[in-house]
């Protein structure tokens, strides 16, 4: 008879990790398994190849704000708004596309926002997660926190934002509408 005999099946069990970086902790940090397997080669030190994010190239900043990394996000945007602003001036000034065809405007700053953007973010986009959670699984344990306090500060720092992505979401459906209103 073992000594957990007194809990309850449907309870779930307090998990134990070691205060390092380890496949335990980024799995509670992601907490998505998924990630955790295109990460195993970072742990073991080798160079993984570059895995094509589909949800990072599809959804750029809302997937970074999603995932908790919301300095890349900020980046990401200001980024993409350049690209499109340089790519509709160019259409305009460059190629003398009418002012006014605001439709084919849109199209050239998405298809150039999707080429020198989110492309190669998406490309990027493991590596950067990953290495925010080295840095804040690391950081966590360098501190004084106690053991059983350790998981639920990796899992508060880790894991997925769904309200602030949906706000974040509609800001930027909202900043668009309002471009495309007054260009």
């Amino acid at each position: 008879m073992s000594d957990d005999t007194y809990l309850n099946e449907n309870q779930p069990r307090p998990i134990k990790v070691a205060k390092e970086l380890s496949e335990d902790t980024l799995t509670l940090f992601a907490q998505d398994p998924g990630y955790v397997k295109r990460w195993r080669p970072r742990l073991e030190g080798k160079q993984p190849p570059l895995h094509f994010n589909f949800y990072a190239i599809l959804f750029g900043a809302i997937w970074c704000v999603f995932r908790k990394l919301r300095r890349v996000a900020a980046i990401l945007i200001e980024l993409q708004w350049s690209v499109e602003i340089a790519a509709i001036l160019i259409a305009i000034h460059v190629f003398a596309i009418s002012r006014y065809d605001t439709g084919l405007q849109g199209v050239i700053a998405v298809f150039f926002s999707m080429l020198l953007v989110r492309i190669p973010f998406g490309l990027l986009a493991d590596a950067i997660y990953y290495q925010q959670a080295k840095d804040t699984i690391e950081k966590l344990a360098e501190t004084r926190l106690p053991d059983e306090y350790f998981v639920s500060a990796v899992k508060a720092q880790g894991g997925i934002d769904f309200p602030a992505a949906l706000v974040v979401a509609g800001a930027l459906g909202v900043a668009n509408m309002l471009a495309s209103a007054f260009l």
